[in-house]
């Protein structure tokens, strides 16, 4: 998929970025997460890319899975009556699956109203086999980079700033994380909680950058357990 793929050379800047954007949706219009009951978490759908050499990155499938544990250990932290989890998904129904999260991501965050969103036919299709009614899906995207590449290409911006007499100087962005929640009902094949968020500079496998994002996506939905 060429979502995979989030981090490219002209995503270097001059200064480093840390920035956090929640989706401008109606708020008024949002369900409360805390007000459901009975919500299956259905397993989430992670692309994380590596970059190991230079700037360029490349899907890593050992950790997406890292990531998608990850998000189920952080959301168990929250009061979410959540009564039934899903088994990671196989085959062509996996591909099919994760096709219409990302196309569901990717057109909700361009939309202002709930209504407005469309969930794809095949997406409720699969939702449906199960009994339950509400349904929370996660996606998550980002970019982490090998352990001593960032370094190393922090260095090579200062050797050609000091090459250029600093008329050229880039340091490189250490990574992202991209994520986006939903909360649906199969029933009406509505979309009765949306958010998403994104933070650039940071890596998205790192337990408090992904705590930090849900903390800002479930602020006002979902309080968080006491002992947590």
């Amino acid at each position: 998929m060429e979502l995979v793929c989030l981090y490219n050379d002209n995503m270097a800047r001059n200064i480093f970025i840390v920035f956090l954007v929640l989706l401008g949706i109606d708020l008024s219009a949002q369900t409360k997460l805390s007000d459901i009951k009975d919500i299956r978490l259905v397993f989430p759908v992670t692309y994380i890319s590596e970059i190991q050499k230079g700037n360029k990155a490349q899907y890593n499938d050992s950790l997406s899975l890292i990531s998608a544990q990850l998000i189920d250990s952080i959301i168990e932290n929250y009061n979410i009556d959540i009564t039934e989890k899903s088994n990671l998904l196989e085959g062509k129904t996996r591909v099919q699956y994760e096709k219409d999260v990302v196309d569901l991501s990717k057109a909700s965050s361009k939309l202002k109203n709930l209504e407005e969103i469309l969930i794809p036919e095949s997406l409720l299709a699969e939702l449906r086999k199960s009994t339950k009614k509400h349904h929370l899906l996660i996606f998550s995207s980002g970019v982490t980079r090998a352990k001593g590449n960032y370094g190393k290409e922090v260095g090579k911006g200062v050797a050609m700033g000091i090459l250029t007499m600093g008329m050229y100087y880039q340091v490189p962005i250490k990574g992202n994380s991209n994520v986006h929640a939903f909360l649906i009902d199969s029933e009406s094949g509505k979309v009765l909680f949306y958010k998403k968020s994104f933070i650039q500079d940071r890596d998205p496998l790192e337990p408090k950058v992904l705590e930090k994002q849900f903390k800002a996506l479930l602020k006002e939905n979902a309080s968080l357990k006491q002992n947590s």
